[in-house]
């Protein structure tokens, strides 16, 4: 067999060009459709933009000029005997080219795709100050909303400390009415308090506010040894970097908090409300 025209692989240095991929306008309609996303609240009236199955289609056309050179190089490779100087000299010759076209052809695909990487940076960027934003706002509101819960449930929570306390003094009073008759006691029956409100719910969706146990480190100075040990330990295995070193202090303290504990030393275990949001 001819021996295979290496050279030839490299022969074609036309620069590759957002032109070989997508339509001639798509750039100037990339920069329309962001200009037009800053601008507007519509959808109508979107500038057209070359669908990805076109681009697929430009792209595989692009790259079909290198098929027929791999195609030669895998016939080459298969028949190829290395038994001597001659032969090594080709088989190094062989194995430095398709080193090189494969650089040439993650060049080439890096340099089809950064036009389409910059437009989705472009979006990204353009979208994450509003994103972030509405996340703010729905924190403030969140944050505004489980304050009057917290509030309103510290209120039942007197009000079933008051009904308790009245309850028990009328229940010492029948005892004692009771004994001086010497009939039978009767418990009272006891007021109970809804432990939880319903939703709160409007046009546009309803929120939820539990009360869940939490905790921070109030002073690591008193925090026990055997924890401490504990949290390097977990530090030690999972090797978190610094700022995921909470995640090794929840997996000691949590544990103990979900548990019913209310006291460890170095550690504020609270409450707090988490308030739930469903979109209508």
């Amino acid at each position: 067999m001819d021996d295979f025209d290496f050279k030839n692989v490299f022969d074609n240095n036309e620069p590759i060009t957002s032109e070989d991929l997508t339509q001639p306008d798509l750039i100037q309609a990339r920069d329309e459709y962001v200009a037009f996303l800053a601008t507007s609240d519509h959808p109508a009236g979107l500038p057209a933009v070359v669908s990805l199955e076109d681009q697929l289609v430009n792209a595989r056309s692009l790259f079909a000029k290198y098929e027929t050179h791999i195609e030669g190089l895998m016939v080459e490779a298969r028949e190829l005997v290395v038994n001597d100087d001659i032969t090594i000299k080709r088989a190094t010759n062989m194995v430095a080219t398709v080193t090189k076209l494969i650089k040439k052809l993650a060049t080439e695909k890096q340099r089809v795709i950064s036009t389409q990487s910059s437009f989705v940076q472009s979006i990204h960027t353009l979208v994450l100050p509003s994103t972030q934003q509405l996340t703010g706002v729905k924190k403030e509101i969140n944050d505004k909303i489980g304050n009057h819960e917290y509030l309103k449930m510290l209120e039942r929570r007197k009000e079933a400390k008051r009904l308790e306390d009245e309850l028990a003094k009328k229940q010492a009073e029948f005892d004692k009415i009771a004994d001086e008759a010497e009939v039978e006691r009767v418990p009272l029956p006891k007021q109970v308090l809804p432990v939880k409100r319903e939703p709160v719910r409007s046009d546009a969706g309803s929120t939820s506010t539990k009360m869940v146990w939490a905790f921070e480190i109030e002073d690591w100075s008193k925090i026990d040894r055997c924890h401490l040990e504990a949290i390097g330990r977990m530090a030690v295995e999972t090797k978190p970097k610094d700022s995921e070193h909470h995640s090794v202090i929840n997996k000691v303290f949590k544990p103990m908090v979900v548990a019913g504990i209310r006291n460890i030393p170095g550690v504020r275990i609270f409450e707090k409300p988490v308030v739930s949001v469903r979109a209508a």
